[in-house]
């Protein structure tokens, strides 16, 4: 592994020739999750946010969370609410109040316009 700027570079074994790997370019990169990085505190794996409920700080349902768009500032999470449709949420601590990776709850705050 080499750091390079904002890129990672990876070589891998047994694979010498850059044509041979090639095919794998913009492809994602799996690994068990035990070998993954240590996360900080209110840090996740976007596998276990996806699918998570979403909860108004009032207890109200407001949807699901269906995908983490990564920006250069904060993610942005996109959620699924019945009542809204697609939702955009920043990823803040104004707006994310709290996050239960074992119950699959998400309790968020929304901030006026973002609705």
């Amino acid at each position: 592994v080499k750091f390079f700027k904002n890129l990672v570079i990876l070589k891998f074994d047994g694979v010498d020739n850059i044509n041979d790997i090639e095919k794998y370019k913009g492809r994602d990169l799996w690994i068990p999750r035990e070998e993954g990085q240590e996360l900080e505190e209110d840090e996740y794996y976007i596998a276990d946010l996806l699918g998570m409920t979403v909860l108004l700080e009032d207890g109200t349902e407001f949807g699901t969370l269906k995908d983490v768009m990564e920006t250069g500032a904060n993610d942005v999470y996109m959620i699924d609410s019945k009542e809204h449709g697609e939702v955009l949420l920043p990823a803040i601590r104004e707006c994310i109040l709290d996050v239960d990776i074992e119950k699959n709850i998400m309790t968020i705050h929304l901030m006026k316009g973002l609705i």
